[in-house]
């Protein structure tokens, strides 16, 4: 999933295991931003899941032109990876 801002000009793109679907919840719930896909969109292309979507996806199935996409300031969380190698840790031990 990706939200973009229009009036800001950004694209924020979540990011697998990093938290990032709060801030996708904040930037759409505060109205600053709309998901890409929508679930609407989602059904239309047959998509289950298009939770971690690209701008290559995004583009490829036209949900933003190429020159939209170019001209976005585009952004993501990341997590450290020892915290994640901690977590799968945690998660086998119990």
């Amino acid at each position: 999933m990706a939200v973009i801002c229009r009036e800001h000009n950004i694209l924020f793109l979540a990011n697998p295991l990093t938290a990032c679907s709060c801030v996708a919840h904040v930037l759409v719930e505060s109205g600053m931003g709309t998901r890409l896909p929508s679930e609407q969109q989602r059904k239309s292309l047959g998509l289950k899941k298009a939770h971690h979507a690209d701008v290559p996806f995004l583009v490829e199935e036209g949900l933003l032109k190429k020159r939209e996409a170019e001209s976005l300031l585009k952004f993501t969380g990341v997590r450290n990876p020892f915290d994640r190698v901690a977590s799968e840790y945690q998660k086998l031990c119990n």
